[in-house]
């Protein structure tokens, strides 16, 4: 025990370690082997029943409380953490296999605003269930939010003279940290405190943050409980490998999954076709997207002849609608700011406006 302690804190390096007699990190290594293998020589059996017996101890340790006390362990798992951080920076790979949402969420009215925070707090949540994180930017304390505890919640305050300028400075300090948060979630009433949208998302972007943006339009009729995921046509190919490299189809349908699992709703694939003749390429492309993506068993397709401003009111009316946001990084145009205000007039319900960063795959 003493060879493995004096060995563990070797590694570590901390600044606390400053033993008077100096050792080489290969002798307590090689006496901390010596002494479990004379153990099993000497008796096998007694020896593994005495390590059994052990490992039982320190687990019972484990589980009391300690208050504020640190161990070793408590060491040892930073000093992983610290290492694992450094092989990530080093490697920079984006691997889909391996993405994880972290959305951040920013809370920028001074004034309250409880449905529509909680809505979007809601949906964050609702994004990493069970075990994932979440960071809350926020220009005060929130209290009582309806996030369980197996859900990871950072808190950061934000100047609540200058809202929208501190979430950019958080933003450009989270970007390149070991534990990155990948999208932005926003909505119409923390979009009041922000000047130029269109050029907020294009900074997101740059720097490998997604964006979900929510906007809630009351329902003039009953809806029905679903999710709508309006597809980009890909006439004439309707290629999806394409698909994935053109648009935000990786991060919609995601999105669309962990919804349907937080709030037991089907999903829906809506697209739109030039011609009737292109029906039977569409109807293959849409069975793909659901096999390969491993959709909800209960996922359908509705296809519409024509655009999607005519399509959009000839859709059933539900409770929510994923659209892909266009959003280029080469212009300073308001084309995605554009595309919401027109999509907000031509249909009811909650929207869900998405746009990967690129390290999203539904495939995965």
């Amino acid at each position: 025990t003493i060879n493995l302690i004096v060995l563990i804190e070797q590694q570590l390096g901390l600044l606390s370690f400053r033993p008077t007699l100096k050792l080489p990190q290969w002798v307590p290594l090689i006496g901390a082997m010596g002494c479990i293998t004379i153990a099993l020589v000497v008796n096998p059996t007694v020896s593994l029943l005495v390590l059994c017996v052990i490992a039982l101890g320190v687990r019972r340790l484990s589980e009391l409380e300690h208050g504020n006390r640190q161990d070793v362990r408590t060491n040892l798992f930073l000093a992983m953490a610290r290492w694992a951080a450094r092989k990530s920076m080093e490697q920079h790979v984006v691997e889909g296999k391996a993405w994880m949402p972290f959305p951040i969420v920013p809370i920028l009215m001074s004034t309250e605003h409880p449905t529509e925070e909680w809505a979007l707090i809601g949906l964050a949540r609702d994004l990493v269930m069970p075990n994932g994180n979440l960071r809350l930017l926020s220009v005060r304390n929130i209290e009582n939010l309806p996030i369980p505890e197996s859900i990871f919640t950072q808190f950061s305050a934000l100047d609540a003279d200058a809202p929208a300028s501190s979430m950019r400075i958080a933003l450009l300090t989270l970007f390149g940290t070991f534990w990155q948060p990948n999208i932005l979630c926003l909505d119409t009433v923390q979009a009041q405190a922000i000047p130029d949208m269109d050029e907020l998302w294009r900074t997101c972007l740059n720097k490998n943050i997604g964006i979900i943006y929510r906007s809630d339009l009351p329902h003039t009729v009953e809806a029905l409980d679903a999710i709508h995921v309006w597809i980009r046509p890909q006439s004439p190919h309707w290629n999806l490998s394409i698909a994935q490299r053109e648009g935000s189809l990786d991060l919609a349908l995601l999105l669309a999954i962990q919804l349907s699992k937080a709030q037991e709703l089907p999903v829906r694939l809506l697209t739109t076709l030039k011609s009737p003749e292109e029906h039977q390429a569409a109807e293959e492309y849409l069975d793909g997207l659901v096999k390969l993506g491993r959709l909800p068993k209960n996922t359908s397709a509705l296809a519409f002849v024509g655009d999607i401003w005519s399509a959009l009111p000839q859709a059933p009316r539900v409770k929510t609608q994923i659209f892909g946001l266009p959003s280029p990084l080469d212009t300073t145009e308001s084309i995605a700011s554009s595309f919401v205000q027109k999509v907000e007039q031509s249909t009811h319900g909650t929207c869900l406006f998405v746009r990967g960063a690129g390290g999203e795959n539904l495939l995965a």
